[in-house]
């Protein structure tokens, strides 16, 4: 692949393919059959460059391929700045917001007391993430991503306002009391808690074992409490749907450990199985009514280490 990328081509001033031995046996073959017998050498010796700028391309592309996959983080730019509305937002912070929750109830199940402040971080990030999809969702702007940034950032408290005037849950005394220290844009708690230092702030003290049960409301009432159109396209697209349905989709490892966990003392985790329940069966039944020859088949599901789950 080194040796096809450095030959140069005739009369380019570029680097192609036009005279490496493989584009001329190519082309000669080509030659040898149909009208191109019949070509000048003119013609050849244009369609070897064509050629060969073919085959640098397919080149240049694979190579990207190859080396992107064993890159440790890309980003993808964009031409022009982009402000997602109100849905395309909610889309793609759901399926962050799933993969939080999961990640911060394993860690608190797993991790404790050597992680507390990693977890503390993550309710937060729970906690504020969700009052962001409900409030992008009720109130439906165009800009939904700079309205965040500019009107609230890290204003965790300042959501919460802003969502208790949809529902009187958000003005909750313990949704309240969560958020009554994160009522700044620039998160000075935020910031303390995720750098060990911040100017204002000398430290902080907490319970999680308090906190976890109001983390766990914010986050399973800011999806409950949409309206049912909205909250059913997005929870059925979600990567949490997919786990506690026991979807094909679904992507765990160990997928009952994960389930075990999430129920482990959570108040709302049977409201959440069961809206989720509700949503795959109707997309079972919706599915069930397309002919078969439009449905891809489903690879079986591979086995795994099986526990004792608390929730069925």
């Amino acid at each position: 692949m080194g040796r096809l990328a450095g030959a140069e081509s005739e009369g380019t001033g570029g680097k192609t393919f036009g005279t490496y031995p493989t584009t001329r046996r190519l082309v000669a073959t080509c030659r040898r059959q149909g009208p191109l017998r019949r070509m000048g050498w003119r013609q050849v010796r244009r369609l070897r460059r064509v050629v060969g700028k073919v085959l640098s391309s397919l080149t240049h592309t694979l190579h990207s391929a190859i080396s992107g996959r064993f890159a440790m983080l890309i980003r993808r730019p964009s031409s022009h700045r982009q402000d997602p509305d109100w849905f395309m937002f909610s889309s793609g912070l759901l399926h962050r917001l799933c993969s939080d929750y999961v990640a911060m109830r394993m860690l608190y199940r797993l991790g404790r007391p050597t992680t507390t402040p990693t977890i503390c971080v993550m309710m937060i990030d729970v906690v504020e993430k969700s009052l962001k999809l409900h409030l992008a969702v009720q109130s439906q702007t165009k800009t939904a991503l700079s309205d965040m940034r500019t009107t609230h950032g890290h204003d965790v408290d300042s959501l919460r306002r802003a969502c208790a005037k949809f529902h009187p849950l958000f003005d909750e005394a313990d949704v309240r009391g969560f958020t009554q220290h994160l009522n700044d844009r620039d998160g000075k708690l935020y910031q303390e808690l995720r750098y060990g230092s911040q100017e204002t702030t000398n430290g902080f003290k907490t319970n999680i074992g308090t906190l976890l049960p109001v983390v766990d409301k914010v986050f399973v009432q800011s999806i409950l409490l949409l309206d049912e159109g909205h909250r059913r396209l997005l929870v059925g697209a979600s990567p949490i749907k997919s786990l506690l349905t026991r979807s094909p989709l679904d992507q765990s490892q160990y997928p009952e450990q994960t389930i075990e966990i999430l129920a482990d003392g959570n108040a709302q985790f049977p409201l959440l199985m069961e809206y989720c329940q509700s949503v795959a069966q109707e997309q079972a039944a919706l599915m069930a009514k397309l002919p078969k020859d439009l449905l891809l088949p489903v690879k079986p599901e591979p086995p795994s280490f099986r526990v004792k789950s608390a929730y069925k």
